[in-house]
């Protein structure tokens, strides 16, 4: 990633973060949720004056502490809704799982990444998959090629 792109992602997970910890109540409420004793750690990323740049590790932590779905912190559109995470069908669900739909969420982000050219690892691969998959099921089964694609420009 270039300096200019990881300096976007930045400032889109700043803003976003920014606009999940109010919708949850606040940053103090968010540090209770994550199960730290006070705010000090999240005011350090997501103050007036960040001194440090929130992790991949730590924007998912906050991801799943409200609710939010995989990634939905990196997107230029903004967070949604916290506590509205729509997860993929539990494959342990009898019938759950659509595995046509799953199918081709592999095979487009598979391809959005080697026409993107794109350096992901394997747990960021499993991580765009699942969001494709969560966006793939609100929409009925199929991804959004447009909305994958913007993502992975994120990661470029």
């Amino acid at each position: 990633m270039t300096t200019n792109t990881v300096s976007n992602l930045v400032q889109i997970r700043i803003a976003n973060a920014r606009a999940a910890f109010e919708q949850a109540g606040g940053v103090g409420s968010v540090a209770k949720k994550m199960g730290y004793s006070g705010a000090s750690f999240l005011v350090q990323m997501f103050g007036p004056k960040p001194t440090r740049t929130p992790t991949e590790k730590t924007m998912r932590r906050i991801e799943e502490s409200l609710g939010l779905p995989a990634m939905s912190l990196d997107s230029p559109d903004g967070p949604g809704k916290v506590g509205t995470s729509v997860s993929a069908p539990a494959p342990s669900d009898k019938g759950s799982l659509d595995t046509a739909a799953l199918s081709r969420v592999i095979s487009l982000v598979n391809k959005l990444i080697e026409e993107e050219k794109v350096d992901v690892g394997s747990d960021k691969f499993a991580a765009l998959v699942s969001m494709a998959y969560e966006d793939a099921v609100e929409q009925g089964g199929v991804a959004r090629e447009a909305k994958m694609r913007q993502v992975l420009q994120l990661l470029n």
